[in-house]
C-alpha cells in the first residue's frame, strides 16, 4: 500500500471514529448505557493522537484545513465535555467514573449541548470531505518525499 493510500485510510479511520463517538453520545440521550465513550482530553483522544502523531498531515492536508479541523475537533471537545459532565460522575472510595442518570433539567441541558455538538460534528465531518478530495488530488509523489 502507497504512503498516499495509508494516509487517506487513516483519515477514514478518524471520520469513522468520529461518527461512532457522536452517535454514542447521542445514545446517551435516549437512556442507554455506552461503552468506550471517548476521553474529554481531546489529545487523548483517537482523533486527537492522529492529528499530533501524524507529523505530515498538516503539510498533506494543507494549514488550512488542518486548522480547520483542529479547531472543530477542539469545539467538538468543548461541547462533548459539558455533556460528560452531566452523564458521568466520580463517586465511590476509589473515584470510579460511573453513568449516572440525569435529572430532567440536566437531560434538557444535555440536549441543548448535543445540538451544538451535532453543528459542530456536521462541519467535522464536511471538513474531511473536502480534505479527502485534496489527498486524492495530490500527487504520489508529494507523498513519496517525505
Amino acid at each position: 500500500m502507497s504512503k498516499k493510500s495509508e494516509f487517506i485510510d487513516s483519515l477514514l479511520e478518524v471520520k469513522k471514529y468520529h461518527q461512532r463517538q457522536t452517535r454514542k453520545i447521542k445514545l446517551l440521550m435516549i437512556d442507554a448505557q455506552v461503552e468506550g465513550i471517548a476521553p474529554i482530553n481531546k489529545k487523548e483522544s483517537f482523533v486527537g493522537q492522529w492529528f499530533y502523531e501524524q507529523p505530515l498531515s498538516r503539510e498533506y492536508l494543507g494549514s488550512q484545513l488542518y486548522e480547520k479541523l483542529e479547531i472543530l475537533h477542539t469545539q467538538w471537545h468543548m461541547h462533548y465535555a459539558k455533556i460528560y459532565q452531566i452523564f458521568f460522575k466520580k463517586s465511590g472510595f476509589f473515584k470510579k467514573l460511573s453513568q449516572q442518570k440525569p435529572s430532567e433539567f440536566e437531560l434538557d441541558k444535555a440536549k441543548a449541548y448535543y445540538g451544538d455538538l451535532e453543528i459542530v460534528s456536521e462541519e467535522f465531518l464536511s471538513t474531511i470531505s473536502i480534505c479527502e478530495k485534496r489527498l486524492h488530488a495530490l500527487s504520489e509523489s508529494k507523498f513519496s518525499a517525505n
